[in-house]
């Protein structure tokens, strides 16, 4: 199962619109705790179709910041849930 999302969650990067990527990202940190891979997901959406964005100073890797603060959350949300 997680080979299979894995595979489908780095295709959508590349294939789907974003919002499918980013809810597939949320379902791989949340669900299989394979946030790395989200990370490196979002960093090839911002490698193919990434532009810098005025609005956040030029700053271009947008999903891969996304991606890496959702991971964050996930590991204190888990860290306090377990405690």
């Amino acid at each position: 199962m997680k080979i299979l999302f894995s595979i489908l969650y780095l295709a959508s990067c590349v294939f789907l619109p974003w919002y499918l990527s980013v809810a597939l990202a949320v379902i791989l940190i949340a669900y299989f705790n394979l946030w790395p891979l989200a990370i490196i997901g979002g960093l090839l959406m911002d490698i193919a179709f990434g532009a810098p964005l005025p609005i956040l100073f030029n700053f271009a890797y947008f999903y891969m910041a996304l991606f890496a603060l959702l991971a964050l959350f996930e590991m204190v949300l888990r860290q306090r849930m377990l405690e």
